[in-house]
């Protein structure tokens, strides 16, 4: 199934007057959106400036063990994403023809 926008001009002036219809206070709600993500994105930079792990990092046997601790489990949540490692062994994971 492919989606194609014939007119996206005309396909983004409708979607924002379905928004307004539908969401009368749009613009606050999106200035709260924007503030969250400045304040996010300022987290991040310090957290990158203090040469701190920006994405968690969480070992397989953690999860394997069902141990990752709780604060691990909060900023994944917030960040939407982290990296696993130990899920191969070195020798596989060096060897890899597609990496």
């Amino acid at each position: 199934m492919s989606f194609v926008i014939e007119n996206l001009p005309e396909a983004i002036k409708a979607a924002k007057s379905e928004l307004r219809a539908a969401l009368p206070q749009y613009r606050e709600i999106f200035r709260e959106i924007e503030a969250e993500m400045r304040r996010k994105v300022d987290e991040i930079v310090k957290e990158r400036e203090a040469r701190l792990e920006v994405m968690p990092i969480i070992g397989y046997t953690n999860i394997e063990n069902n141990s990752v601790p709780a604060e691990q489990i909060k900023k994944i949540k917030s960040r939407g994403s982290w990296v696993i490692r130990g899920t191969f062994p070195r020798e596989q994971a060096a060897s890899c023809a597609v990496c």
